[in-house]
């Protein structure tokens, strides 16, 4: 009939363009300029005529519509498969010398053993009662300090610091950015804060989508703060009832701490630099 005609014409265009602006039929174009006639799509033989009217040769061009279809779609599954052996030339990256692993051992040990450290004196410290305090979730509080995710950037810090995803500012940057959406999300999914609107299992991956959104946006890509994110909205009630303060301590105040740790250690050594850029 007219109408599947059409419906599988309209299906091998949508093919046709997808693959296109994949730039994985470039010769289709030329091919196109001269009417009718068979382009090839990266070596497989391709016959969609694209300036027919439809209904002229309605069966010829009903077979030839949906050979194309599968044509292009066997092309993209190919092509989408091929891509799992890896990218051909690249090889996993070799070990690194002694010196290269004692400072990297060295610098990530005294730098978290700083924050832990913090941790523990404020913990034995300074610990309150939310109750007393009017928190609306109740337990344990005092001023945290460590959250698990600063051991990724303890790590990268030393064992990676050319890196342009673990520089300053995109430590800093991309910190704030996370857990600033982190605790906005949370806003509008936890009943005990402000709205229940969306299900916390939904609101928790939102958290550092939007993160990486904006992160990728503004060009201040730094996946541990992903992390950090993630933390808040799964967080006990110490790390909730902290709300915006969350995002100034520990979060900011640990990466100002590690990145210094960084700047001081990595350059005792005499072939590392660090920061690449500020």
């Amino acid at each position: 009939s007219t109408l599947k005609r059409m419906c599988c014409r309209s299906a091998a265009h949508l093919a046709y363009w997808s693959l296109l602006m994949e730039d994985q039929i470039v010769s289709f174009e030329s091919c196109r300029s001269g009417g009718r006639g068979g382009a090839m799509a990266a070596g497989v033989g391709v016959a969609l005529d694209l300036e027919s009217d439809p209904t002229e040769g309605a069966s010829v061009e009903s077979l030839s519509a949906e050979h194309d279809l599968w044509t292009l779609t066997q092309h993209w599954w190919i092509k989408y498969l091929t891509k799992f052996k890896g990218v051909p030339g690249q090889s996993p990256t070799r070990g690194h010398t002694w010196s290269f692993c004692f400072w990297s051992v060295f610098g990530t040990l005294v730098s978290f053993l700083m924050i832990t450290g913090m941790e523990r004196h404020m913990k034995e410290t300074y610990e309150f009662s939310t109750e007393k305090l009017g928190f609306k979730q109740t337990g344990a509080y005092w001023p945290v300090i460590l959250i698990n995710s600063m051991a990724a950037v303890a790590g990268m810090l030393f064992a990676a610091p050319t890196s342009p995803l673990i520089q300053p500012r995109m430590i800093i940057g991309g910190h704030l950015i996370a857990t600033s959406c982190a605790v906005c999300v949370d806003y509008i999914s936890n009943p005990f804060r402000g709205y229940g609107l969306i299900p916390r299992w939904v609101a928790t991956p939102l958290a550092p989508a939007f993160g990486i959104l904006i992160q990728l946006k503004m060009g201040l890509l730094h996946p541990p703060a992903c992390a950090a994110a993630v933390i808040f909205m799964e967080g006990e009630p110490e790390i909730k009832n902290m709300d915006w303060l969350y995002v100034v301590c520990p979060v900011l105040l640990d990466s100002i701490l590690l990145v210094v740790c960084a700047v001081f250690i990595n350059n005792l050594s005499p072939d590392r630099s660090y920061p690449q850029f500020w």
